[in-house]
């Protein structure tokens, strides 16, 4: 049995939050977005589902208790025996956006929204499939927690690996602190010496980008010269959303336009999140003018030197976000980029620490992907009615 939206839930406007905002407020304010704010006054006191009115039309969001709606979106109350989760789960696997009825600003007229049908369940069943799906999506939250949790750890642990190192210095037997983090400058400013860096431990170098890595660019492909056929040309675009389309490239090439798996790559213009460091996991391609591939002959050294300026990076966009136009960094900028070297033996055991922890993270990226895999399947069988469920 499939039901239009007007036959499940009420569609009710929400009002300018203005008057009602207040830092100190009980009461959360939702918009298109989720959370704008609080107030010590409410509008609705249901579970519900907010939908935007105008704006970004496909990010509903379920709520519960005292709650504000800002008047760019709507309160979506479940009708007697219909479960607001379920009716939520129903709307997030819908397309909102095919009911955009503007040309400038995304909107939806309450109309359109009332014509939505879906499949409809007994109450006890609703219950159910919105048990499963909450299921999920409680696991995907703790998979998140999890990464940002080792995230935050990892770059605790960076900052402490760029600045003071791992003591090798003895033996176990000798040495009690051996393989572990050195005493800081503070505990111990015998053991470091002052670079541009800052303090760094006795014994290491400091160098810049432009000494330890050639530096080959890209090639400006032409309209003209792109095809269908011939090596993919890697964009910055390809670099950061996997699924963006590729050029390919059917004309001579050269050598400094190559990238292979493995390559560390330097995007250098853009948004500021686009100037960003990479390891090229894709096929043999050819890389445009605004990527850098850096040489490094070392394999320690290049992870090393990947994993610095991942602890740099989002100073230097700071420094650089806020500019008019096109972002980008100078390729003098670039090279000046001071990287810290300590001597073989300490760069491997660095890399080895900082891989576990990057393994940790992974590991729980990958499972992310796998848990939205599976609850995206679960939608399209519980909701679509494709599978039964049993009250």
């Amino acid at each position: 049995m499939r039901n239009c939206l007007r036959n499940l839930a009420f569609v009710e406007y929400g009002k300018s939050p203005n008057e009602v905002r207040d830092l100190n407020g009980i009461y959360p304010i939702y918009g298109t977005g989720g959370l704008v704010g609080t107030s010590n006054r409410f509008l609705f006191d249901q579970d519900a589902i907010v939908v935007a009115r105008k704006g970004t039309l496909d990010n509903p969001t379920y709520v519960e208790g005292k709650y504000w709606i800002i008047d760019t979106a709507y309160a979506t109350i479940p009708r007697d025996n219909v479960d607001a989760k379920w009716l939520y789960y129903c709307l997030s696997d819908f397309d909102l956006r095919k009911l955009n009825e503007a040309t400038g600003v995304p909107s939806i007229s309450r109309d359109y929204l009332y014509r939505i049908e879906f499949y409809t369940p007994d109450l006890p069943k609703q219950q159910k499939i919105a048990k499963i799906l909450t299921t999920v999506d409680n696991l995907i939250e703790q998979t998140q927690a999890l990464i940002d949790k080792y995230t935050a750890i990892k770059q605790g642990m960076m900052a402490d690996l760029f600045t003071r190192g791992i003591d090798l210095s003895g033996t176990p037997e000798t040495n009690p602190n051996h393989g572990q983090l050195r005493p800081s400058f503070e505990e111990a400013p015998e053991l470091y010496k002052e670079t541009e860096l800052g303090w760094v431990p006795r014994g290491w170098e400091v160098e810049s980008l432009g000494e330890i890595a050639e530096f080959w660019s890209g090639y400006a492909f032409k309209n003209q010269e792109l095809s269908e056929h011939g090596m993919k040309a890697v964009r910055i675009s390809n670099l950061h959303k996997p699924d963006f389309p590729y050029w390919h490239y059917d004309g001579p090439i050269k050598n400094t336009w190559v990238v292979e798996c493995g390559d560390l790559l330097f995007s250098w213009a853009g948004v500021a999140s686009s100037i960003d460091a990479y390891i090229y996991h894709g096929e043999r391609a050819l890389l445009n003018q605004h990527i850098y591939n850096f040489r490094i002959e070392s394999e320690t050294l290049k992870i090393h030197t990947y994993n610095y300026l991942q602890f740099v990076l989002p100073k230097l966009r700071e420094e650089i976000e806020g500019g008019a136009g096109q972002l980008h960094l100078t390729k003098g900028k670039i090279q000046s980029i001071s990287i810290p070297k300590p001597q073989l033996v300490e760069l491997e055991k660095i890399v080895l620490t900082s891989k576990s922890i990057g393994q940790k993270i992974e590991k729980e990226i990958d499972y992310q992907k796998v848990l939205a895999e599976m609850k995206k399947g679960l939608m399209q069988d519980l909701l679509t009615g494709k599978v039964q469920v049993t009250a």
